[in-house]
């Protein structure tokens, strides 16, 4: 199987996702209005973002959906793919067809040259359709009923470790961009002591996180006597972890990020320790163990600092009161 093409058509369709791509190759790009081309109209590429297409002219190169629907009864000269939807071929695919969480149709007269792949969907093969290359599946009907279990599970096993990597590759890309962020609107002196107060006071905040992640519990669980939908309710509740969880790991990661190149601006060591913060909570359980550490670290360094004022503030508010 030519995994490697199917691979690039899906990593292709999301880059791909731009209006600038799309004028430039005279590409049919669209975020949720599906995409209709016409009998005798042809386009380079067609990728749909939560929405459907249905080709009844030419698609010179691939047509992608996401969260999404296919339809070829014109021409495809490259490959289908629908990641969360299905495939319904009338037409012909010179490339492979490929369905990730959804079903794969093919009708009489429907000729595909590649590969007919749907890990965790049917494959219908209607009599009268052509297939020039395999077919990969585990609950396939009509004559092309040919499953190699051995085959199936190596394929969704690959899919599985594709959509674990690509999630590794979201999250270390977001963490350290809301550490940015967030580094840029706190500033040097509020990051300095959210970083003084993780090194000084990390007990204190591990407890103070672990306090509020069990308010939050409990906040949640009253949402079953109180519905978190009515105005002003649920939006406090979810603020409650997001805030302090997004300005305290902007803290922890200059803490890092500072100890290990004090020489860096204030934003950088943010971001870099942000990236070494991630990359050591996807090691396997040592990872997990530090990555809840860190997690209840962050949600207690902004409230025992009081947001970046001053390291010993919870201090200073618990002795005001006794």
């Amino acid at each position: 199987m030519r995994f490697a093409q199917i691979l690039l058509s899906v990593v292709g369709g999301i880059v791909m996702i731009t209006p600038a791509w799309g004028q430039v190759r005279q590409d049919r790009v669209s975020f949720g209005r599906d995409i209709v081309i016409e009998r005798g109209e042809s386009v380079a590429d067609a990728v749909c973002l939560g929405c459907s297409i249905r080709v009844e002219g030419t698609v010179r190169g691939d047509a992608v959906t996401i969260g999404g629907r296919t339809t070829v009864s014109g021409r495809v000269d490259g490959d289908v793919v629908a990641i969360g939807g299905g495939i319904r071929l009338t037409g012909a695919a010179d490339g492979d067809v490929v369905a990730l969480g959804g079903t794969i149709e093919l009708g009489p007269g429907a000729s595909v040259s590649g590969d007919v792949v749907a890990p965790a969907g049917a494959i219908e093969i209607e009599p009268g359709a052509d297939v020039g290359g395999g077919v990969v599946e585990g609950r396939v009907s009509g004559p092309f009923a040919t499953f190699d279990p051995i085959a199936g599970v190596f394929d969704a096993g690959l899919i599985a470790v594709l959509v674990l990597v690509l999630f590794l590759i979201a999250a270390l890309i977001i963490q350290p961009l809301l550490a940015l962020l967030c580094a840029a609107v706190l500033g040097p002196q509020r990051l300095d002591v959210l970083a003084r107060t993780a090194a000084s006071r990390g007990l204190m905040s591990f407890c103070v996180g672990a306090g509020l992640l069990t308010a939050f519990f409990l906040l949640s669980l009253a949402g079953i006597f109180i519905p978190l939908w009515i105005p002003g309710i649920g939006l406090p509740l979810s603020l409650i972890l997001f805030v302090p969880l997004v300005v305290g790991y902007a803290g922890i990661s200059y803490w890092v990020g500072h100890g290990l190149l004090p020489q860096v601006n204030a934003m950088l060591a943010a971001f870099l320790g942000a990236v070494l913060v991630t990359i050591i909570q996807m090691i396997p359980i040592v990872g997990w163990i530090a990555g809840m550490i860190f997690f209840l670290m962050a949600l207690g360094v902004p409230v025992t600092s009081g947001f970046g004022t001053a390291v010993g503030w919870m201090d200073s508010r618990l002795n005001r009161r006794s």
